[in-house]
């Protein structure tokens, strides 16, 4: 059953049209390891922990609801597809992710409740379980960190996870161009005025994920 499910994913997201590769344009920033002296670096960290303390402290409520429509490409060694991407969150504890192929119909979605997650498109039925981002891997066949990740697509690291090598545009502070989180290098371009990014892109090793938004349907709380 899993092999027949990880080989219609490969088929099923390779049919979708491809996303654009990260930009190489240069833009002026400023690169922050979690223990510095410079007053630029510690205003900017500073001004980033209050504004992940109140992201986490809302994370239960509708304030910090979001919904995006966009495309996703993953690549892993010499293994890729794209995909179709719907993301809508009541809250950032409570959303679901749907994953679609135009071409071929093939269609997942991943619901997640505080009490636990469920991937539906899969031969059998629904399957269940406490860890989103395994069980969208079940379903695809491929690592899409979830969990982490409705943080990072708001361009701000998971709240408890050591973060490294933030990297700030230096016109603003809490505009973050990219971060090292959980193994994940993060970059981020293309930030509108509340610092939301249109495009995100995450490797670790040979696992590469890029994500652009069409459109944010509903914006976070900022």
């Amino acid at each position: 059953m899993y092999k027949w499910s990880l080989a219609l994913g490969v088929a099923a997201l390779s049919s979708c049209a491809s996303v654009p590769k990260s930009s190489t344009a240069p833009v002026a920033a400023v690169t922050c390891a979690s223990a510095t002296t410079s007053s630029t670096c510690a205003n900017a960290l500073d001004a980033l922990n209050r504004a992940s303390e109140k992201l986490h402290a809302i994370e239960s409520d509708a304030s910090s609801g979001f919904a995006l429509e966009g495309r996703v490409a993953i690549s892993q060694g010499r293994d890729g597809g794209n995909a179709n991407i719907d993301w809508h969150a009541e809250t950032l504890r409570t959303y679901t992710v749907a994953l679609s192929a135009p071409i071929t119909g093939q269609s997942w979605r991943l619901e997640v409740t505080p009490a636990q997650a469920t991937v539906h498109g899969m031969k059998g039925g629904p399957r269940s379980g406490a860890d989103p981002t395994a069980l969208l891997k079940q379903a695809t066949g491929w690592t899409i960190p979830v969990t982490e990740m409705r943080y990072w697509i708001q361009a701000r690291p998971a709240p408890g996870v050591e973060t490294t090598d933030l990297v700030f545009q230096d016109t603003a502070a809490t505009r973050l161009l990219g971060f090292t989180q959980s193994g994940w290098t993060l970059s981020f371009e293309g930030l509108d005025a509340q610092g939301l990014p249109r495009r995100i892109f995450a490797r670790k090793a040979d696992n590469q994920v890029r994500l652009i938004v069409d459109q944010w349907a509903q914006t976070p709380s900022r």
